[in-house]
C-alpha cells in the first residue's frame, strides 16, 4: 500500500509506526464520551450508541493526530529521554514526511467526520484540536496551564458526547470530569519530577513545579473531586440511589493517590488503572452499579 502526496507517502512498512506514534493505548481517555449516552438514560435507545462509538472514533483519530504534531515537535528532546527516546520519530524507524501527511489526513477526516455527524460536535472537535495543538506546540511549557488544558480536554470529550445524541449534560458532571482529569495531569506531573534534570529538557513546566506545590495541588484536586461528585449525586438531575456510588469513587480517588506515592505509577494512568486490581475492581463495579440505578 502506498499513499502519494506531494512527494511524500505512507508505505506498508510504516503504517505499523504511524499507528503506535498515534498511542492507541491513550485513547482510552475519550471512554469519557460515553458518560452522556449512560447518564440520559439512552444507552439502549435506538442509534444513540451509534451515534456516540461514531463520536468517540471522531476523538480517536484527533487525539492520535495531535500525537503524531507533538512527536514532530518534540523529535530532539525525545531523543535525550530514557523512555522517549524509543518513539518511532525520535528512533528514525518513521520518517517526518509520512507523519505529517498521516497527521494532517487524520485531523481532516476526523473534523469533516464529526461535522457530518453533527455540527455542534463539529465546533466541539475544531475547538478539542486547537487547544490540545497549542498544548503539544507551546502551552505544555507553562505551568499550571498545562494541567489546565488537560482537564478541559475532557470537559470537551464529555460534552462531545451530549451533543452527539443531542441530550442535555449535568454541569456538575462536566465539574466532575474536570477535576478528575486535573487529578490525573497534577498525580503525572509529579513523576515526571522523578526523572530529574532529563526529564525537565523535555518539558519546560516541569521547570516551575516542586514536589511540595505538587503534594498540595494533588491533595486539593482529591478531595475537590470526590465533593464535586458527591454534589453531583445528591442533585435533582437523576435517582437518589446514585449516592450510594460515593464510596466507589473515594475508594478509586485515593487508591489511585496511593499508587502515585507508594508504586509510582502516576506517570501512565492507563496503565494504572488495568494494572491494579483493587482499582480496577472499583472502577468496574462503579460502571456497573452507575449503569444498574440510571436504568432501574
Amino acid at each position: 500500500m502506498r499513499i502519494s502526496l506531494t512527494g511524500m507517502y505512507i508505505s506498508a512498512r510504516q503504517t505499523a509506526p504511524v499507528i503506535k506514534t498515534m498511542r492507541p493505548v491513550q485513547w482510552t481517555k475519550n471512554l469519557v464520551i460515553f458518560a452522556g449516552v449512560i447518564f440520559s438514560g439512552k444507552l439502549f435507545a435506538g442509534g444513540y450508541l451509534l451515534k456516540t462509538l461514531s463520536a468517540f472514533a471522531v476523538f480517536c483519530l484527533l487525539s492520535g493526530s495531535v500525537y503524531i504534531i507533538n512527536d514532530l515537535a518534540d523529535m530532539a528532546e525525545d531523543r535525550s529521554h530514557p523512555e522517549k527516546m524509543t518513539r518511532p520519530l525520535a528512533s528514525g524507524l518513521l520518517s517526518t514526511g509520512p507523519a505529517a501527511m498521516a497527521a494532517g489526513i487524520t485531523a481532516v477526516t476526523a473534523i469533516a467526520g464529526a461535522f457530518l455527524l453533527n455540527t455542534g460536535l463539529g465546533f466541539l472537535a475544531v475547538n478539542y484540536f486547537a487547544i490540545t495543538l497549542g498544548y503539544s506546540l507551546y502551552l505544555k511549557n507553562i505551568a499550571i496551564i498545562d494541567v489546565l488544558i488537560i482537564a478541559t480536554g475532557f470537559v470537551i470529550r464529555a460534552a462531545a458526547g451530549a451533543v452527539v445524541i443531542s441530550v442535555g449534560i449535568s454541569p456538575w458532571l462536566l465539574i466532575c470530569a474536570f477535576l478528575l482529569a486535573l487529578f490525573l495531569a497534577l498525580a503525572k506531573r509529579r513523576h515526571e519530577l522523578l526523572y530529574g534534570d532529563v526529564t525537565r529538557l523535555c518539558r519546560g513546566s516541569l521547570y516551575h513545579y516542586t514536589p511540595r506545590m505538587l503534594d498540595g495541588l494533588i491533595h486539593a484536586a482529591a478531595v475537590a473531586t470526590v465533593t464535586g461528585y458527591s454534589l453531583y449525586t445528591v442533585s435533582q438531575d437523576h435517582s437518589v440511589y446514585l449516592v450510594t456510588t460515593v464510596p466507589m469513587v473515594v475508594f478509586g480517588v485515593f487508591r489511585y493517590r496511593h499508587l502515585v506515592y507508594h508504586r509510582r505509577l502516576g506517570g501512565t494512568p492507563e496503565t494504572a488503572l488495568p494494572g491494579d486490581r483493587p482499582l480496577f475492581l472499583t472502577v468496574l463495579c462503579w460502571v456497573i452499579t452507575s449503569i444498574i440505578i440510571v436504568y432501574m
